[in-house]
């Protein structure tokens, strides 16, 4: 409800972020690439609010990673956590690139302990 009532796209960013964080395992992603898809369509149109609009982008791209981290695409996974790594780095957020780099050294850990066995 809060959701369709929502009066701004900020707002709206905001709100699909929070569900992506408390849903379960099958509703999470759908809120995500809702998230998603409007951060990308902000950022095509020149919004004011551009900054904010990254930090979704880059924090929903850094979940699509996530998510394809747990199907096991490897590849695909790696992809996403650069590129989220990247717009973090431009938005000289500290936090959201230790959060990117935490993933991906779960990746390159994980393929250790499998190349050992």
């Amino acid at each position: 409800m809060a959701l369709k009532n929502a009066k701004h796209d900020t707002v709206r960013c905001d709100i699909l972020y929070q569900l992506s964080a408390v849903a379960n395992d099958e509703e999470w992603p759908k809120y995500n690439q809702q998230l998603l898809a409007l951060a990308e369509n902000k950022l095509q149109s020149n919004s004011p609010s551009k900054k904010t609009y990254l930090r979704y982008l880059a924090e929903a791209t850094n979940n699509v990673g996530f998510l394809a981290q747990m199907q096991n695409d490897t590849p695909e996974a790696l992809k996403c956590f650069n590129k989220s790594f990247n717009i973090f780095q431009e938005l000289l957020d500290k936090e959201g690139m230790a959060s990117t780099l935490n993933n991906m050294a779960s990746i390159y850990e994980d393929q250790e302990i499998f190349q050992l066995h």
